[in-house]
C-alpha cells in the first residue's frame, strides 16, 4: 500500500469447493500492525437445470433443454450429458454455453432407443449438476373408435402403434367386455419396424348391445387402446305361411326381414327340400 493510501487489493483464486469443509483463513500482517484475518468461501459457479420430465418414442428424437440458473462465467461453460440406460441417449454428449448466456446456441436431442426409462445427468466443473428421469414410450389406438356389426357379420379394426419398435415384435392381448355381442382373437402381433395390424371382430348375432374391445401391450411403457363395437341382431326371415301354387304355374311370394336391411343390403339364398315338386 503506497504512502498516503489506506487500501490495496489482492487476488484470491478458488481452487476447490469449501462445501463441507472449514473455510480457509486469509491473514494479512505487517510490522507494527495487528494482523487482520478473513475466511474465504469457495462457492459453486452456478446450477445446471434439465427438463423436470421428458418423453420420446422409440426411434424418435426431440429437443432436450439444458439451462443455467444464472449467466455463464467469462470463459463460458462446457456441460457433459450422460444417460444411465441404453433406453435413451442424448446427442451431442456435450454442449457449450457462452459467457453471459444461460443456454447453448443449439439444444441437444433426446433420442428414444427402447421402451423404458433412463436418468439423464448434466455436469460441469464448479457447477451444481442435475439429474432428471426421461421416458421412452408409445401408444396404441384403434380405427375406427366405434363400429356397428349386423348379425354374425365380421369387420376389421385397425390397431396402430404410434412408433415402431426397431428391435422386437410386439404381442398385444385383446379382450371383449361382452363376448355375446362380439368376439376378437385373444392376441395379435405387430412385427418389429411395423406400426399396425388388423383385428377381426365377429358379431355375436343374437344380442343387441355394445362391447368394449381392449388392446393391452405385453410390454410396459405402451398405453392401451379401446374401441366400441355395437351388434344389431338381424332376426328371423319371414316367408308366407303355407302358400299354394297351381301345378305347372308360377307365383310370386313376399319375403320379409324383421327390420330394415343394413347399409350393405342383404342377399337371400332360397332352397327347396324337394325341387321335383
Amino acid at each position: 500500500i503506497p504512502a498516503g493510501s489506506a487500501t490495496g487489493s489482492f487476488t484470491v483464486a478458488g481452487v476447490a469447493l469449501t462445501a463441507g469443509k472449514t473455510a480457509p483463513t486469509i491473514t494479512a500482517s505487517a510490522t507494527g500492525y495487528t494482523s487482520g484475518t478473513t475466511q474465504v468461501t469457495v462457492s459453486f459457479l452456478g446450477k445446471i437445470f434439465l427438463l423436470p420430465s421428458a418423453s420420446v418414442a422409440p426411434g424418435q428424437s426431440v429437443p432436450y433443454s439444458v439451462t443455467l440458473a444464472s449467466a455463464a462465467p467469462a470463459n463460458g461453460v462446457t456441460i457433459t450429458l450422460s444417460s444411465d440406460s441404453p433406453n435413451a441417449t442424448v446427442t451431442p454428449s456435450t454442449v457449450f454455453i457462452p459467457a453471459q448466456q444461460t443456454a447453448p446456441a443449439t439444444q441437444p436431442n433426446l433420442n428414444g432407443v427402447a421402451i423404458g426409462t433412463a436418468n439423464i445427468t448434466a455436469s460441469a466443473p464448479g457447477f451444481i449438476g442435475d439429474t432428471k428421469p426421461v421416458t421412452v414410450s408409445a401408444g396404441l389406438s384403434f380405427s375406427p373408435l366405434s363400429w356397428t356389426i349386423y348379425g354374425a357379420d365380421t369387420k376389421l379394426l385397425t390397431l396402430t402403434l404410434s412408433a415402431a419398435l426397431p428391435n422386437q415384435d410386439l404381442l398385444i392381448n385383446l379382450t371383449s367386455s361382452d363376448t355375446a355381442v362380439a368376439t376378437v382373437p385373444s392376441s395379435v402381433t405387430i412385427v418389429k419396424t411395423g406400426t399396425s395390424v388388423q383385428v377381426l371382430v365377429t358379431g355375436g348375432g343374437t344380442k343387441n348391445g355394445s362391447t368394449i374391445i381392449t388392446a393391452t401391450s405385453t410390454l410396459s411403457g405402451i398405453t392401451n387402446a379401446q374401441a366400441t363395437v355395437t351388434n344389431v341382431p338381424l332376426g328371423q326371415i319371414i316367408l308366407p305361411s303355407n302358400p299354394t301354387v297351381a301345378l305347372g304355374q308360377s307365383a310370386t311370394f313376399t319375403v320379409t326381414l324383421p327390420a330394415l336391411a343394413p347399409p350393405s343390403g342383404v342377399t337371400l339364398h332360397l332352397t327347396s327340400t324337394d325341387p321335383s315338386t
